[in-house]
């Protein structure tokens, strides 16, 4: 929407666009301050602003780094971009102001926000995940290299009589560690169910 104000802040033009944000008829706008389509609590600034604008007026985007918010009709707010622009009439200036609706993109925002969030989350819980499970699987990985080991002794020493308790002990590391790969593979289709 377009809106031209004069050096007071009384709206002197307005288009179509401007009704259909604000909900006000152009006779309900032409003619009255331009603070009217800003909430309450934002007015009292508002003021500062315009004449600090009108001190030196230069083509510039307003409220950097503020949310600007409209105030409809039927006393709804909603965010707003707005662009300034000083137009000098014979002896006097007057400001065209663009103003877009940006609710739409506000909330878009908000929820990547969320969703970032949600992401950064699930990542500290996959790390976790994968620390946790790369540790319970190197411990029977770490029973059965030591046992290989004592079997290699007994073996080459010909003290047969240990080996079956070192047969016994590796198939129990190995039946752990298919275990918890049974178990990973477990998790793994829940979370893609």
């Amino acid at each position: 929407g377009l809106i031209m104000v004069n050096y007071k802040g009384i709206m002197v033009l307005c288009n179509a666009q401007v009704e259909e944000l604000f909900g006000f008829k152009k006779d309900e706008l032409i003619g009255h301050p331009i603070d009217m389509l800003i909430p309450n609590r934002f007015r009292r600034n508002h003021t500062t602003f315009v004449s600090g604008f009108m001190e030196k007026p230069e083509a510039r985007q307003m409220g950097a780094g503020r949310d600007l918010y409209g105030l409809r009709k039927d006393g709804s707010e909603f965010s707003i971009e707005i662009g300034l622009s000083p137009i000098h009439i014979g002896n006097e200036i007057y400001v065209l102001s663009s103003i877009v609706d940006i609710t739409k993109r506000k909330i878009m925002e908000d929820q990547l926000r969320h969703y970032s969030k949600v992401m950064e989350q699930k990542n500290l819980e996959m790390e976790q995940f994968v620390y946790t499970v790369s540790h319970d699987l190197k411990s029977p990985l770490v029973t059965s290299t030591g046992f290989l080991g004592l079997l290699r002794e007994d073996l080459e020493s010909k003290r047969y009589e240990n080996l079956p308790d070192s047969f016994s002990r590796l198939e129990r590391a190995n039946h752990r560690m298919s275990q918890l790969i049974d178990d990973l593979l477990q998790i793994s289709r829940i979370g893609r169910i």
